[in-house]
């Protein structure tokens, strides 16, 4: 199933299938609904659970069709850089985010919901942060001994990263607006977890022996100032 209408709007749908046991249902741009499913659930039962939802979808529409202005800051954060967020407005473009060491370049067609552009931006933030937090943890994974296995990028209120014992990481894309030693601090405060799954002595002498001004650097992740305001939230519904 890749799209529905539903009182008289309508939606791309994608369906992304894992071992959880409940269905997540969230919308995540004016016009695109994200599934989130066991294994067992077909497209049918999918398609009627959206149809229950109409109208939920319907109540919380409007919270996703706010104007530019609420929602698009003027300049973005990367690697400790202020930079431009210039408007690129082309008929019949598609929704495109590039940046480069002067500004982030936003390519759309006239009239795209501003919350569908709050998305490309955060796409691209996301991707960036692949690509930059893959590199870094694969360096001091290296110099601190210890291998990892999934590394997963998210958009988090409150967490910065985590780890399990499985040795997966988890980073909040946001790290990526602070400063290259600021980023570093956060792969190394993730990756000695590896070695002690805890906050105790032993871990923290293990983070100063990598990194000996860490608690500058976490005072400054934790002040970190962000030009992009939160996704509106709008409560999930699960099944």
């Amino acid at each position: 199933m890749d799209s529905i209408t539903l009182n008289g709007h309508h939606f791309s749908v994608s369906i992304i299938r894992t071992s959880r046991k409940t269905t997540r249902m969230n919308l995540t741009t004016a016009t695109h609904i994200e599934i989130r499913a066991p294994f067992s659930k077909t497209d049918d039962d999918i398609r009627s659970l959206l149809y229950k939802q109409r109208d939920w979808i319907a109540t919380w529409l409007p919270k996703l069709k706010l104007p530019i202005s609420d929602i698009l800051p003027e300049t973005l954060f990367l690697r400790g850089k202020k930079l431009p967020l210039l408007h690129n407005i082309v008929p019949g473009s598609k929704i495109t985010v590039t940046h480069n060491a002067d500004a982030f370049i936003l390519t759309y067609p006239p009239n795209s919901p501003a919350i569908d552009l709050r998305y490309a931006i955060v796409k691209h933030y996301r991707q960036t942060a692949k690509t930059i937090l893959t590199e870094r943890t694969h360096v001091w994974a290296e110099k601190i001994g210890v291998t990892v296995n999934r590394i997963t990028i998210k958009e988090q209120r409150s967490l910065w990263g985590s780890c399990s014992t499985k040795h997966n990481l988890n980073y909040n894309w946001r790290v990526i607006e602070a400063a290259d030693e600021v980023i570093d601090y956060l792969v190394i405060h993730e990756l000695c977890h590896l070695r002690h799954m805890n906050h105790s002595h032993a871990f923290w002498k293990t983070v100063s022996t990598f990194d000996p001004n860490y608690d500058e650097h976490r005072r400054r992740l934790y002040s970190l100032p962000t030009n992009l305001p939160p996704m509106p939230y709008i409560p999930p519904t699960q099944t």
